[in-house]
């Protein structure tokens, strides 16, 4: 039963959006982790997709043509240009300079629409 005073039903199936990255190199794994939520939740979800320019048409493509071709979606390219200047290399641990690593920090700025997000790795499954 909902309160008297709840005259919205729309409310009830809020989007629960999901911002997950998608690395070239990682796109398996992505697609894992988007199937594993999907597969085991009910929940009104939307997937953010956050990728580079040179991954979107990829990523589009596998999704469209899998079992989550259901899945409500969005990509977002990120341009890692907003990053010049403002990281330093460090020679011992190249692999964490990728641009899809500072993703979370721009997030206010590449996805507008909601207040909060969830944000996850692309190394998780959900069951």
């Amino acid at each position: 039963d909902l309160p008297e005073d709840y005259d919205n039903h729309e409310d009830l199936e809020e989007e629960i959006p999901i911002v997950i990255c998608a690395a070239a190199g990682r796109m398996g794994g992505t697609i894992a982790a988007i199937n594993s939520i999907y597969s085991n939740t009910d929940a009104n979800v939307i997937f953010y997709i956050v990728t580079l320019k040179n991954s979107l048409t990829h990523i589009r493509k596998w999704i469209e043509n899998s079992k989550l071709k259901d899945i409500k979606f969005k990509i977002v390219e990120f341009n890692p240009m907003v990053l010049k200047g403002k990281i330093r290399p460090d020679a011992s641990r190249p692999d964490l300079l990728q641009p899809l690593n500072f993703v979370r920090f721009y997030l206010p700025l590449l996805i507008h629409k909601h207040e909060k997000v969830i944000y996850l790795d692309d190394d998780i499954i959900v069951q």
